[in-house]
């Protein structure tokens, strides 16, 4: 019997000598949160998420822009890059797909004469996928207007591109055009929303 008695009073950790420490030395005074309190920072996380919320942008909203910003810094540097390394490069749209890929015209890359494209080696352009709930609307260039297919664009070296307007949508209706200046070679990103 005296040796149950002393497994049962000896502590078998030390959180509970300090427990029985914490309780004997602070009788009647617990910490801890009323419920007035708690009810207050609880209004005032939602007062706090109310004005936040609707001045976040939408999620559709920043993935249409920023496909339409990488496929206007895409233009643009093959633009760019025609005129620089002397080749003829390739940007198809696939507006079935909701893709675009760009291929390479280099006659004498591989040492020996060439007049087919191949697959874009570049690591700053490459083929693309648009993001979920972004599409392509249509493209709009001297050929005519495509909402279906494929519609190619050539970049030469010479710099003289065809002009191109590119137009995406999210599933939503919210639309974004990127166009190209064939002339200049300037991309312009607008909202056709907002312009008067």
């Amino acid at each position: 019997m005296a040796r149950k008695a002393a497994r049962i009073l000896t502590p078998t950790s030390t959180r509970a000598i300090s427990r029985s420490r914490a309780t004997s030395e602070n009788r009647g005074t617990e910490a801890g949160f009323t419920l007035i309190e708690l009810a207050l920072v609880l209004l005032i996380v939602g007062v706090l998420l109310a004005l936040a919320v609707p001045r976040l942008p939408s999620l559709g909203g920043s993935r249409l822009e920023g496909s339409g910003r990488r496929i206007a810094t895409l233009i643009s540097y093959l633009y760019d890059e025609a005129a620089l390394r002397g080749r003829i490069y390739r940007l198809t749209f696939d507006l079935d797909r909701e893709a675009y890929d760009i291929a390479v015209l280099a006659p004498y890359a591989s040492g020996e004469m060439s007049e087919s494209f191949v697959e874009s080696w570049d690591p700053y352009a490459h083929a693309a996928v648009l993001p979920d709930g972004v599409g392509f609307l249509e493209v709009e260039s001297p050929q005519g207007r495509a909402t279906t297919g494929t519609r190619e664009l050539y970049f030469v070296p010479e710099g003289d591109v065809e002009s191109v307007t590119v137009r995406l949508a999210t599933a939503e209706g919210r639309q974004l055009e990127v166009a190209l200046d064939g002339s200049s070679g300037r991309v312009a990103v607008m909202d056709p929303e907002a312009l008067p």
